[in-house]
């Protein structure tokens, strides 16, 4: 599209808007707080822009977003459990993935490739029997995989590489 610059906060005015596509852009900054009036956004894909900053509480109150992309940002944080398909590769996120993960009942696909998580992978990620993908590689994962992962009997796709990760699936 070639946009420049901040998300206009008068997008936030479209109250009755579903699937907002503003990828390929040059926006920077930070989420406009209007954004969180769009209350029946089912998809919003803003992704390879240039937005930072932490991902805003008030995702979570668009409780029908169901795919969230969010990927080639200089993002930090994670968004609202409704999800269904979270995409926020390449992005700048740290530390643990977060045991609230667990929130996410309805999660089929989950994409965090090429951030700098560390630590292992928490246990409560097994509890998301909705899971048909996890996506972490080229991030700082270490330990092992629990037999726990057993439980997902929908994943159809584990990409792990690229981590320090050891012992035997």
């Amino acid at each position: 599209m070639g946009l420049i610059g901040t998300i206009p906060p008068q997008l936030g005015n479209l109250s009755f808007l579903v699937s907002r596509n503003l990828s390929h852009n040059n926006f920077q900054g930070h989420f406009t707080w209007e954004l969180g009036r769009l209350s029946h956004l089912k998809l919003i894909d803003l992704s390879f822009n240039f937005l930072n900053g932490k991902i805003p509480s008030w995702f979570g109150r668009l409780d029908k977003v169901l795919h969230l992309n969010l990927r080639n940002n200089n993002l930090k944080g994670v968004s609202p459990p409704s999800i269904a398909n979270l995409d926020l590769n390449f992005n700048l996120i740290h530390g643990n993935i977060p045991h609230e993960i667990s929130k996410f009942l309805n999660l089929r696909i989950l994409r965090l490739a090429r951030n700098q998580l560390s630590g292992s992978i928490p246990a409560v990620i097994y509890n998301i029997s909705s899971l048909r993908m996890i996506s972490v590689p080229h991030n700082h994962l270490s330990g092992s995989l629990q037999k726990d992962i057993g439980n997902l009997t929908e994943l159809k796709k584990l990409l792990l590489y690229d981590n320090n990760l050891e012992g035997k699936l």
